[in-house]
Order: C-alpha cells, then structure tokens, then sequence
C-alpha cells in the first residue's frame, strides 16, 4: 500500500531526516509546504484586485481588508505550526527560508 505524504506525520512515526520522494528531509518539506500556503495567501489580495469593477465599493473594500487579515494570521499560524514542531528536531529552518523572529513561547493564539 502506497501512503500519501499528506499523511505521512499522521499515520507514522518517522525521523525528522526522513528523506521524502522529493528528495527532501521530512522537516525541510514540512517547512517548504507551510511557507507554499502564506505564499499562496499572499497572493489572494492580487486576483481579488482584478474583481474591482465587477463588485462594488464597499463590498470591495470589506473583501480587501479580510484578506490582508487572512495574510498576516497565516504567517502566524505558519510560524507557530513550524516552531511548535522544531524542538522535536535539530535542524535549522532550510536555506532560502526566514526564520520566524519570534520563539514558540511568544506566540499566543
């Protein structure tokens, strides 16, 4: 049975330099896959720009600023999902990557 590796950390107890069909380390991908979804949010207030003469002014601007909201709660939630789980492991952040400035025990959600 193949498993999906979107289940991996579910499912299994895996080393942390578990090398990923990717090529990867688990704790690299992780990382990689976490930074993907705030770029991807990032990305939201851009296409929602493109609706502006489709919808109206206020409706436009509610819509805006809830995406600017949603940006800065997923760069929260990735910083404190990556560093919850870095003191399972040793590895630093991967190259290419920024560190959160923040440590685990300053994040309150």
């Amino acid at each position: 049975m193949k498993l999906s590796k979107k289940l991996l950390l579910w499912l299994h107890h895996v080393n942390w330099n578990y090398q990923t069909k990717s090529i990867q380390k688990l704790w690299d991908e992780l990382c990689y896959h976490y930074y993907a979804g705030t770029q991807s949010v990032k990305a939201m207030p851009e296409t929602w720009s493109r609706m502006r003469p489709y919808v109206d002014k206020e409706r436009f601007e509610k819509v805006n600023a809830r995406l600017k909201e949603q940006e800065k709660e997923a760069r929260i939630w990735r910083n404190a999902s990556l560093l919850y789980f870095q003191p399972f492991q040793i590895c630093l952040f991967p190259k290419g990557l920024k560190s959160p400035i923040r440590t685990w025990n300053t994040i309150k959600i």
